[in-house]
């Protein structure tokens, strides 16, 4: 501890910083209200789309969809993202001291990380249900709440190893009470536990995304087969002895077969029910597919940057801490100069 100490009173720029108050850091005294304003304006937009999202999807009763519960799940994850992690990522980007004690000094690391990892497997669970649907109709789909609460299970699971790595420090412990309230929030992470964290990190990015990929190939092919299937056999007349040329939909109506095209997949036998499920609008469901491929485009696209940086290069791999002779220890432990 005395070590992190030490190196954490060298980067300050004199010996009368007030460690209690915030300090902003030199190289950014210049452009804080660039920062400050993209920050701002990032979340803004954020909390004010998935908002109206959500609320669309919650007043027309969409949740029932599993397909829009997933994506409902989505926004929660944004909003938590735009409410709660840009504003604390922004204050620990400018200032150069810890001021928010020793709870969050343990939970922010886990904080900044969960939105992403339930965002990630939230993609794995959308392409999944949609592929079980598509080519298993008859099957019985996946809970959506219980596969939400997975999600967010996992994505913790995943991050609770962090606290191992976060160290606080509470100087008015080992110094006294004109310490109080002062801090130094400290990643205790060595070679190999960076590689490690980064390693796990890229796992998490880059297998969902091959994941989802594979997903949706296999639910494009098996819609263009059936789009395939459709347009080769003869229209089918409608029980009630209507014209040729009328094919029935989920709901017991009659549309032209040239307006609407549907797959019926429904065996004899299968529950009223099950069988509406199971009459599909072709079309729609690839318009379906070109809005999750944009979404989870654009959302991979956006992590793409964190993953890059964090990925387990050797180029990219910090140089180890130096260590501090005893002369420099004994140095800076001078009474009137650490009092100062």
């Amino acid at each position: 501890m005395l070590t992190q100490i030490i190196h954490t009173i060298q980067t300050f720029p004199n010996e009368t910083v007030d460690f209690s108050r915030p300090v902003l850091r030199r190289s950014l005294r210049g452009v804080y209200p660039l920062f400050i304003t993209l920050y701002c304006l990032l979340a803004l937009a954020g909390t004010v789309a998935n908002s109206a999202m959500l609320a669309r999807l919650f007043t027309r009763h969409l949740y029932y969809d599993p397909t829009c519960a997933f994506v409902m799940n989505l926004g929660v994850c944004n909003l938590v993202a735009s409410l709660l992690l840009l504003p604390l990522s922004l204050v620990v980007l400018l200032l150069h001291n810890w001021i928010f004690g020793s709870v969050l000094c343990y939970l922010l690391p886990m904080l900044q990380d969960v939105p992403i990892h339930a965002t990630m497997a939230t993609f794995v669970v959308i392409t999944a249900d949609r592929h079980r649907r598509i080519a298993s109709p008859t099957e019985p789909r996946a809970s959506p709440s219980a596969a939400i609460a997975g999600v967010w299970v996992a994505a913790l699971s995943v991050v609770l190893p962090y606290v191992m790595y976060v160290n606080y420090i509470d100087l008015q412990l080992l110094f006294g009470s004109q310490f109080a309230g002062v801090g130094i929030c400290t990643l205790n992470m060595d070679e190999h536990v960076a590689f490690y964290t980064r390693l796990l990190y890229g796992l998490l990015y880059a297998v969902p995304l091959l994941l989802v990929v594979s997903f949706h190939l296999k639910v494009s092919r098996e819609i263009d087969r059936r789009d395939g299937t459709s347009d080769r056999g003869p229209p089918s007349p409608s029980p009630s002895g209507g014209s040729r040329g009328r094919v029935r939909t989920g709901r017991g109506g009659a549309v032209p077969s040239s307006v609407l095209r549907r797959s019926d997949v429904a065996s004899r036998g299968t529950s009223p029910r099950v069988a509406a499920e199971c009459h599909f609008d072709l079309d729609e469901e690839r318009r379906n597919q070109s809005y999750l491929a944009l979404m989870i485009g654009v959302s991979s696209l956006c992590l793409m940057p964190l993953a890059v940086l964090r990925c387990p290069f050797p180029s990219l791999l910090p140089p180890p801490t130096p260590s501090y002779t005893p002369r420099s220890l004994c140095t800076y432990c001078n009474a009137d100069s650490f009092a100062a």
